[in-house]
């Protein structure tokens, strides 16, 4: 399932995907009930890796500052 997602996935990320999130759901009614929820982190994930305190450089944020908020 992982080569799926390609290098970056499919939103334009320069970084590899990190992991995937998969959530299994029954509709009961007009009710939906969540079975479960998993999760797989590639092994070579490193947490941190983008915080000024643990590489020494100016931090990495994901976001564009400028977009307005919700």
């Amino acid at each position: 399932m992982m080569e799926r997602l390609q290098a970056g996935g499919f939103h334009g990320a320069v970084d590899p995907v990190e992991g995937a999130v998969w959530r299994v759901e029954r509709r009961e009614g007009e009710a939906v009930r969540v079975e479960f929820l998993t999760r797989y982190v590639r092994p070579e994930k490193v947490d941190g890796s983008l915080l000024p305190e643990n590489t020494g450089r100016a931090a990495v944020w994901n976001w564009r500052p400028e977009a307005p908020q919700p």
